[in-house]
This record gives C-alpha cells, sequence and structure tokens, in this order.
C-alpha cells in the first residue's frame, strides 16, 4: 500500500519552475540573489534568517560561481539553493520523504483536486505539501541555480532535494507522535540548517581567501608582465655594449700586432747597423727608426686609455641598465615572497 501511494504521489508531483535573473552587486562585483526578488514569487516568506537583502555567490577554484548557500525564510518557508546544470534537471530527482502513511494519503488525495485539510492542532495553515521551485538562470552562464521550497508542517514535515552532488541524498525529517510537542522536532530542523550555514559560511571564507590570493598573483603577473619589455630592453644594451667591447679589444690587438711587427723589423735593422760601419746616414735612419718605435708606443698608450674609457663607460651603463630594472621590480617579487595557495 505505501509503495503504490509512494509511486502515485512521485508520478504527480511536478514541481513549478520560475525563472529569474541574476544581478550583480556594483560594490564587491560579484553576483547576487535579492531578496526581493525571490520574495515575489514566495508570498508567505518573510525574511531570510541572516537578514540580509542580498545573498552572494560563492566561487569554485576557477572563480565560477556556485552554490550551495542555504537561505531559510519564515514562518514556515524554507529555500534551499543548490547547484544544477540547465538543461540537465531532472524534476523527478525531487523525491519527498514523508514519515508518516497516513499524511501521504491525504497528501496524495488533496494534490488530486480535492479541498485542503486542516490540522487539528490548533495550527490554522494547511498541511498539504506547499512545494515550488525556483530557478535562477543567468544568460551569460550555462549553469542555473535551482531553489526548492516546502512547508514546514507540525504534523508532516518533509526534506526535499535535488540530483546535486551536494545533496544527493534524501534525508527524512523525523516528525514529532501525536499528541506530543512539537518542540523538539523543531530545534532538531533548526539546529541541523545552523550547522550547515556554519558550515557554508567556513567555506566562503575560505572561497574568499583563495579569491584574494589569485588576485595578488594576477596582480605581480601584470608588474612583472610590464617589466619584461624594460628587462629585455636592457639586457640588448647590454649585449651592445659587450659587442662594442670586443671589437674594441680586437681593434687594440690589431694595433699592438702591428708595432710588435714594426719593432721586430727594427731589432733586425740594429742588428744589420751593428755589422756595417756606422756612417752618419745610417745613424740617421736609426734615429728615425727609435723615433718611429717611440711615436708608436705612444699610440698604443693611447689605444689603450681609449679602450679603458670605453669599458669603464660599458659598466657604468650596465650597472645603471640593472639599476632601473631593479627598481621596476616590487619588493614581493625581489624577495620572492610569492603567497602559497
Amino acid at each position: 500500500m505505501s509503495t503504490s501511494l509512494s509511486q502515485a504521489f512521485r508520478a504527480q508531483f511536478h514541481p513549478k519552475v520560475i525563472t529569474i535573473p541574476t544581478r550583480h552587486d556594483p560594490k564587491s562585483r560579484q553576483r547576487i540573489v535579492r531578496w526581493k526578488d525571490i520574495q515575489q514569487y514566495f508570498k508567505d516568506a518573510q525574511g531570510v534568517m541572516n537578514g540580509v537583502d542580498a545573498v552572494l555567490f560563492l566561487t569554485d577554484d576557477d572563480l565560477e560561481d556556485l552554490i550551495p548557500l542555504r537561505i531559510a525564510h519564515h514562518p514556515g518557508v524554507v529555500l534551499e539553493v543548490v547547484m544544477a546544470i540547465d538543461g540537465q534537471h531532472d524534476p523527478r530527482a525531487i523525491v519527498p520523504s514523508v514519515t508518516h502513511e497516513q499524511s501521504l494519503s491525504s497528501s496524495n488525495s488533496r494534490m488530486s483536486g480535492t479541498q485542503p485539510a486542516y490540522n487539528t492542532s490548533g495550527d490554522t495553515r494547511p498541511t498539504e505539501m506547499n512545494m515550488a521551485a525556483l530557478r535562477i538562470t543567468d544568460t551569460d552562464n550555462s549553469q542555473a541555480l535551482v531553489v526548492h521550497s516546502q512547508s514546514l508542517l507540525s504534523e508532516n514535515r518533509v526534506s526535499l532535494h535535488s540530483s546535486s552532488p551536494l545533496y544527493n541524498t534524501i534525508h527524512p525529517v523525523p516528525s514529532s507522535p501525536q499528541g506530543h510537542s512539537t518542540t523538539s522536532t523543531e530545534q532538531f530542523i533548526d539546529g541541523g540548517a545552523e550547522r550547515r550555514l556554519l558550515e557554508m559560511g567556513s567555506t566562503m571564507a575560505q572561497q574568499e581567501e583563495l579569491r584574494r590570493l589569485r588576485q595578488q598573483m594576477q596582480q605581480m603577473q601584470q608588474q612583472m608582465d610590464g617589466i619584461q619589455p624594460v628587462v629585455q630592453h636592457a639586457e640588448q644594451q647590454a649585449q651592445d655594449l659587450q659587442q662594442q667591447a670586443q671589437e674594441s679589444q680586437q681593434q687594440l690587438q690589431q694595433q699592438i700586432d702591428e708595432i710588435s711587427h714594426k719593432i721586430q723589423e727594427l731589432y733586425q735593422r740594429t742588428q744589420h747597423f751593428q755589422q756595417v760601419d756606422l756612417t752618419h746616414e745610417r745613424l740617421q735612419q736609426i734615429d728615425a727608426a727609435l723615433q718611429e718605435v717611440r711615436q708608436l708606443n705612444h699610440n698604443v698608450s693611447e689605444s689603450q686609455q681609449r679602450l679603458q674609457l670605453q669599458i669603464d663607460e660599458v659598466l657604468q651603463k650596465m650597472q645603471y641598465t640593472q639599476e632601473q630594472a631593479s627598481s621596476l621590480i616590487p619588493e614581493e617579487v625581489q624577495g620572492n615572497h610569492v603567497p602559497e595557495l
């Protein structure tokens, strides 16, 4: 009997789907769900549990919006926001769990078209299952939110869950025995909701910290990208100066080789002069050769001085370029102070 009633109930249950666009908070630049928008479709809801006007979204590691966020309205309506994919949400995954077969039978008969019944415990609220679903979509994102609403009845309490991995099981809520107070049951539900809110608040704080660290890393990466052209230009200047120094060194070495060759020739001439009579003409030739050697030595000395000045100028330019590049690098990057994720 219970199985047939449950199958009949599931066959007739079709949640109502309402589409509402999400909004972006101009201050935090985050996507939000406004309480006023939700209230338009749930007239009996009087406020969000934590009293805020806008519900922020959590984000995953890729900074994509995700849920869960649990928002509870009083009295009698609980909204659970869970993640679903557009086009893949299956209403049949929303399966009620009922604790009393008699309540299930009465709910099934009321959904068949009979008048709603009222309980006899002094509560004037109807005991029918006032189930609805609110889908909040965004045209820029293929993912959508599904909000399930359920009435918290004093005699018949139902827990609904979607096919999300975060809500992939059905948890029946125990109802109080007839003739007893429902205070313990309400405390049980409120405690579970509070526990889940605390867990989700901790997850939100972790996600916010991760977002902050990722923003810092992106800013540092942007700074490094801006420094890169300056560093490349400095490296190119250093390469050009080094090439100039090598060319100057080669020119000086060539001059030294030429002077050495001339000295060798003069030495050979001197040896030849020692073997012949030193006439006045020969002495003049020797004196001219010595003058040439002294001039060559003077030229070598000047070339060495010019080369040393060029080398000093190259070193000064390289030092200036390095200081200029270092001044553009943040202290965090120079000290390798990169935050760990």
